[in-house]
C-alpha cells in the first residue's frame, strides 16, 4: 500500500540469521530451567502436561498460603470496606501540575486518575503521575531523621527549622515556584532578610530569561493545540513532557481525529533526537542541537520578509545566515510557507535546551503570525518571589555570606552542573538542612536531615500554567513522621499551626469567596480553585534587548573531530527523582526500548565513523550459524542478544570532565552528536536506583546545561544493557497499516485493500458462526492519535497489580507488562520515520490459545471476552506459542511475593479487586474485567435488566491515555 518496510532493530531489518533463529523462539534458551527443590521446571510440566489429572499440582508444587479477612473492629462511619473512595487533588510531576483524582481502598491510596475538571488533565495522566502512587509506598523514603549523620528524633531535627528565617546569613534553595502557598512563604522570608535560590529542571531558565527581557515579567506560556492547523517544535517536546504537556496533547490529538487531509493538523519536529514529540512528527528534520538555532534565525527571516511591517521585523530581516544545505533551506521554505498560509492558527514551540536567543525568536515568529492570543498564550506570573539561580548561591557561599542553608526537597549534589561541586560547597556551610523524601546524595553532605511527606499525605497547592490553581489534599496520614513544605517554611517564618492550619490560613485570605467555607469544600470536592483568574498578557518589547538578544552568534556545527553532547531528560525517569520507582525503571523507553538503564545514543553513521560495531554480535553468530559443525545454542558460542545488548563503552569528555557510558545505535539521532539521557548514575536514593544507569550531569556546564561541545572515544570495555526491542516479535507478519491523509481522503474505506493481499490476509482455522447473545465487550484504538508515551502500560500496571521483574529477568525476556508499545522504524536507519502501536490482547473471537489450551485454563466468555482461569493454568505455554500477537506473558518466578518480601510497603498499593497470580501462570490484558463487574453489578442495582450503558465501563489503559485514542470500551447487544 505503501510500499514501507517496518522494523524495530538493526537485525530484524536486515533479515539476518541472528535475528530469525531468535525471533523464532519464545524465550531464549534455558529460560524457563528454573531449578525447584531438585526439578526443573521444564521436567515439571512435561509430566504435568501429560495428564489434565495432575493440574490440581500446578503452580510449581508451591501451595499458596491461606490468608484470612479481619473485619474492623470500629468501622468509620463513611466507609464501605471495598467500596473504593475518589479524592480530587493537584500533584506537581515533571515540571507539569496534574488535576487528579486519587482512589483510595479501605484507606489506602492505591491508583491515580486524571481529574476531568482540571484544564491541564482533563482526565488523562502521564505515565510519571500513574507511578506517583507506588512513589508513597517507596521502601527507601526517609523514615528517621538524622542528625550529623546520626538517627535523631524527628522533632529535634524539625526545631533546627524553628525561627531561622529571622536569623541573618540565611539561604533557602527550592525546587521550583509553582505553588501560591509555598511563594507567599518565600517572599516573606525574603523580606526578612532571607535569600531565596531555585534550582531544578522544572525552572525553564532559558524561556524565562527571554520573556523576562522581552516584557519585563515573569511569563507562563502555553497553547490552545485545538486551534492550531500547523505546529512546530524546535527541539521542543509540548505534547511530552514539560508545563502543560497533557493538555498540548489532547488539543493536538483533537486536531487530527477526522483524517481528512483539509482539516488535519500538522507537526513539524526539528530535534538533535527522537522526542514524544518528533514520534508524532508528520515531517522531521535532524539537525545537531546547536544548530537549532540557526534554523530558527532562518524561519524567523522568512517569516519577517512575508511581514515586513510586523514589530520587530527590521531586526530579523536584518540576521545574518549561513545555509548548511539544500535540506535546510528547503524545510525554511516549506514550514515559512505553511506557517505563512494559516496565520492566527499556528503554534511555535521552543525547548528548554536552547538558549535563551531562540527561545526570543520563537516568541517573535509567533507575535508576527497573530498566534499571541489564539493558540499561544501567556499569562504574567506576579506571585514568584526573586530567586538566584545555582551559581548564584555557589558565589554567595564563597563570598561567606550564606551560615545556614535550607535545601528543600532538591538534589543539588546529584544533579548539579559538573563545574560546580556543590558538595564541597555544602561542606563551607555552617548549618545545612535538607528536607526531602528520601535520603540522598545531598543528605549524605548535609547536617541535618528531615523526612519530607509524600504529596498524597500532605496539604498543599499548585496552580499550572494557564493561571488554573488546585487544592494538594492528603489521602493518608504520613506514614512516618515527616513534614511537608509548607510546614518546613512555616516554621522558619515561625508561623505555628499544622499544614491544613497553614494552607487554609493563606487560602481565606486570599481568597474573595463571601462563604469560605463553603467555597473550601468546594475547591476540595472539584479540586479546581475557581476563585480568581488573572492571566495577564504582557507587551512585548521587539527592540533594545530582543535586538541584543537575536545577535547571539550560534556554535559551530559539530563535526567528527569535534562532536557535540547533547543532554535529554530521561522519558522515564525525568532528571532522576523517580529512579527509585520500578515500574518507572523496567518501563521500556519509548524511543530505544532500555530498561533499567541509559546510554549515549549515537546514529548508525556516527557509530561507522567512531568505529563501533553495532552489528558485532550480529555477525558474529552468523558466521558462526554457517559453520557446517555448528551445534545451536552452544553456551561457549556468542550469541545473537535476545534480551541485552552488550555495548562498548564510549569515553566523552567535556572541558576536562569525562564520563564513560555505553553506546547504543538509535535510528534518529543526528550526526556527530551524543545523546545522553539524565536521572541514571545515582550514588545514593534508593535500591531501585542505586546502581541503574550512568551519571551524565558531570559533564554539564552552568554555561551550557543544554548542548557542548566534546571530544569523544571508544573503549575495549563492553556494558550489557536491557532492551526489549526484539521481545516479541510477530516473526515477520505485517503488523502496521498506515496511508496518507490524501488517500485517506480519497479512500476511507482504504484498511480493506490490506485483506486483497497474501502477506497481510487473515485467515482463521475456525469458521463456525458466533452465536453468543447478550452484551459483547470490545476496543479500539486509534493509531492516529496514539503519541507512544507509554501512559498506558503503567496505568494497566497500577491497576492490574503487575509486578516488576528486574533487569535480569528483562535481560532473559520475562517482562510481565500486559500492555506493550511496538515502536517500528521505516525507512533509511540514519533517518527514519516511525510508527507506534499499543499491542495487548485483542480477546480473539476464535481464539488460537483457546484451541490449543490442555486444561481449558483460557476459554472464551460469554461476553466476548478471552478469560483466564488461573488455578487451572499449569503453564505449558501451548497459548503463547499459539499467539499471533505474542501478548502473554509466563509468570516463571512468584515476583509479587519476592517484591513485597523487599518492601512490605508495596503491598498497600495492591488493588483489592484483583487477584494477584501466583507463579507458573500465564497472564495477559484482561480488559479490566474488575471493572467490568463492578459496572454490571452497578447495572443491576440500577435497572431491572441489569444492561450496561455503552461508555459505562473505562478501562484504566482509556482512562488514563491523555489523548483519548482508546475508544471506550463497546458494548454490542447482539
Amino acid at each position: 500500500m505503501n510500499g514501507k518496510t517496518y522494523w524495530r532493530s538493526f537485525g530484524e531489518r536486515d533479515g539476518n540469521t541472528a535475528w530469525e533463529a531468535e525471533a523464532a523462539r519464545e524465550f531464549p534458551e534455558n529460560a524457563d530451567e528454573m531449578t525447584l527443590e531438585g526439578v526443573s521446571r521444564r521436567a515439571f510440566m512435561g509430566l504435568v502436561g501429560a495428564s489434565t489429572a495432575l493440574a490440581g499440582f500446578a503452580q510449581g508444587c508451591v501451595r499458596k498460603p491461606a490468608q484470612y479477612i479481619l473485619p474492623y473492629s470500629d468501622r468509620p462511619e463513611d466507609l464501605i470496606p471495598g467500596v473504593p473512595r475518589y479524592f480530587a487533588s493537584a500533584l506537581h510531576i515533571g515540571g507539569d501540575v496534574v488535576g487528579v483524582l486519587v482512589k483510595s481502598s479501605d484507606g489506602r491510596p492505591t491508583k491515580i486518575e486524571g481529574n476531568p475538571r482540571h484544564p491541564a488533565s482533563m482526565g488523562g495522566t502521564d505515565a510519571l503521575t500513574q507511578g506517583a502512587v507506588l512513589e508513597l509506598y517507596d521502601p527507601n523514603r526517609a523514615r528517621t531523621a538524622t542528625i550529623d549523620g546520626s538517627p535523631a528524633s524527628f522533632e529535634s531535627a524539625f526545631s533546627r527549622l524553628a525561627g531561622l528565617g529571622r536569623q541573618s546569613g540565611v539561604a533557602v534553595l527550592v525546587p521550583h515556584l509553582d505553588s501560591p502557598s509555598l511563594n507567599a512563604s518565600l517572599r516573606t522570608l525574603a523580606q526578612r532578610g532571607v535569600a531565596v535560590y531555585a534550582h531544578g529542571a522544572d525552572l525553564q531558565p532559558q524561556r524565562r530569561a527571554a520573556h523576562k527581557a522581552l516584557s519585563g515579567s515573569d511569563v507562563d506560556v502555553m497553547g490552545t493545540l485545538r486551534d492550531a492547523r500547523v505546529i512546530v517544535a524546535l527541539d521542543a517536546d509540548p505534547i511530552g513532557s514539560g508545563p502543560f504537556h497533557v493538555a498540548h496533547a489532547r488539543g493536538y490529538a483533537d486536531g487530527r481525529r477526522t483524517g481528512l487531509p483539509d482539516e488535519m493538523n500538522r507537526l513539524y519536529a526539528v530535534e538533535p533526537t527522537f522526542s514524544i514529540t518528533g514520534l508524532s512528527a508528520d515531517n522531521r528534520l535532524q539537525l545537531p542541537a546547536s544548530q537549532v538555532g540557526v534554523f530558527a534565525k532562518a524561519l524567523a527571516k522568512a517569516v519577517a520578509d512575508a511581514n515586513p511591517n510586523a514589530a520587530g521585523a527590521g531586526a530579523v530581516r536584518a540576521l545574518s545566515v549561513t545555509s548548511p544545505g539544500d535540506t535546510f533551506d528547503t524545510w525554511v521554505r516549506a514550514v515559512a510557507s505553511d506557517l505563512q498560509a494559516n496565520r492566527s492558527s499556528s503554534a511555535i514551540f521552543v525547548g528548554e535546551r536552547q538558549p535563551s536567543w531562540v527561545h526570543a525568536l520563537g516568541a517573535w515568529i509567533n507575535q508576527a503570525l497573530g498566534n499571541v492570543g489564539r493558540t499561544i498564550h501567556y499569562r504574567t506570573r506576579d506571585d514568584r518571589p526573586e530567586a538566584g539561580d545555582l551559581a548564584a548561591l555557589a558565589t554567595a557561599i564563597e563570598a561567606g555570606r550564606v551560615q545556614h542553608l535550607v535545601v528543600l526537597e532538591g538534589n543539588p549534589v546529584y544533579d548539579s552542573p559538573g563545574d560546580l561541586d556543590v558538595a564541597s560547597l555544602l561542606g563551607r556551610v555552617e548549618n545545612t538542612i535538607h528536607v526531602a523524601y528520601r535520603a540522598n546524595e545531598t543528605s549524605e553532605h548535609c547536617k541535618v536531615h528531615v523526612p519530607a511527606a509524600h504529596a498524597l499525605e500532605c496539604w498543599g497547592d499548585w496552580v499550572s500554567a494557564d493561571g488554573t490553581r488546585a487544592i494538594q489534599q492528603p489521602l493518608v496520614e504520613p506514614l512516618f513522621a515527616s513534614a511537608s513544605p509548607l510546614e518546613a517554611l512555616g516554621a522558619m517564618a515561625g508561623e505555628e499551626g499544622s499544614g491544613y492550619e497553614l494552607l487554609r490560613g493563606f487560602w481565606e485570605r486570599e481568597s474573595p469567596a463571601a462563604d469560605f467555607e463553603r467555597a473550601w469544600s468546594r475547591w476540595l470536592h472539584e479540586g479546581v480553585i475557581d476563585a480568581r483568574t488573572a492571566p495577564g498578557t504582557p507587551e512585548m518589547n521587539w527592540s533594545g534587548a530582543f535586538t541584543t538578544l537575536i545577535g547571539e552568534n550560534a556554535p559551530s556545527a559539530p563535526t567528527a573531530s569535534a562532536m557535540e553532547v547533547v543532554f535529554a531528560l530521561d522519558n522515564t525517569v525525568y532528571d532522576g527523582r523517580y529512579a527509585n520507582v520500578p515500574w518507572l525503571q523496567e518501563l521500556p523507553d519509548p524511543v530505544t526500548k532500555l530498561t533499567w538503564d541509559n546510554a549515549a545514543l549515537i546514529s548508525p553513521a556516527t557509530a561507522r565513523a567512531l568505529g563501533v560495531n553495532f552489528q558485532n554480535a550480529v555477525d558474529q553468530f552468523d558466521d558462526w550459524m554457517r559453520r557446517d559443525d555448528a551445534v545451536p545454542y552452544d553456551e561457549n558460542i556468542p550469541i545473537t542478544p535476545y534480551g541485552y545488548l552488550d555495548a562498548p563503552l564510549l569515553s566523552i569528555t567535556v572541558d576536562g570532565r569525562t564520563v564513560q557510558i555505553p553506546a547504543l545505535v538509535t535510528p534518529g539521532v543526528a550526526e556527530h552528536c551524543v545523546v545522553l539521557p539524565l536521572g541514571y548514575g545515582r550514588r545514593a536514593g534508593g535500591i531501585a536506583a542505586v546502581g541503574a544507569g550512568f551519571d551524565a550531569y558531570p559533564l554539564q556546564s552552568t554555561t551550557a546545561s543544554g548542548f557542548a561541545p566534546a571530544t569523544v572515544s571508544v573503549g575495549t570495555e563492553v556494558y550489557r544493557l536491557a532492551t526489549t526491542q526484539d521481545h516479541n516479535s510477530l516473526e515477520g507478519r505485517a503488523v502496521y497499516r498506515e496511508t496518507t491523509a490524501a488517500d485517506y481522503g480519497a479512500n476511507p474505506d482504504w484498511v480493506k485493500d490490506y485483506d486483497l493481499m497474501p502477506e497481510y490476509k487473515l485467515n482463521s482455522l475456525w469458521e463456525e458462526p458466533n452465536t453468543r447473545t447478550g452484551q459483547q465487550w470490545g476496543m479500539s484504538i486509534d493509531l492516529t492519535t496514539c503519541i507512544g508515551c507509554n501512559a498506558c502500560t503503567i496505568a494497566c500496571q497500577a491497576e492490574n497489580n503487575i509486578s516488576v521483574v528486574g533487569k535480569e529477568r528483562v535481560l532473559e525476556g520475562r517482562e510481565m507488562h500486559w500492555i506493550r508499545l511496538d515502536r517500528y522504524f521505516s525507512g533509511p536507519a540514519d533517518n527514519p520515520t516511525v510508527a507506534v502501536q499499543p499491542v495487548a490482547c485483542m480477546h480473539c473471537e476464535n481464539a488460537p490459545c483457546e484451541q490449543v489450551c490442555p486444561v481449558a485454563a483460557t476459554v472464551h466468555g460469554p461476553e466476548g471476552t478471552n478469560d483466564m482461569a488461573y488455578n487451572r493454568c499449569i503453564g505449558t505455554r501451548y497459548c503463547a506459542n499459539n499467539c499471533p500477537y505474542k501478548v502473554r506473558r509466563f509468570n516463571f518466578f512468584n515476583f509479587s511475593r519476592e517484591n513485597d518480601e523487599r518492601n512490605p510497603l508495596y503491598r498497600m498499593q495492591k488493588n483489592p479487586d484483583v487477584t494477584v497470580r501466583f507463579r507458573g501462570v500465564m497472564e495477559k490484558c484482561s480488559y479490566c474485567m474488575q471493572r467490568i463487574n463492578g459496572a454490571r453489578i452497578e447495572a443491576k442495582v440500577q435497572t431491572p435488566e441489569g444492561t450496561v450503558a455503552d461508555g459505562g465501563i473505562v478501562t484504566a489503559c482509556e482512562q488514563a491515555c491523555i489523548v483519548r485514542n482508546i475508544m471506550r470500551s463497546i458494548v454490542r447487544l447482539r
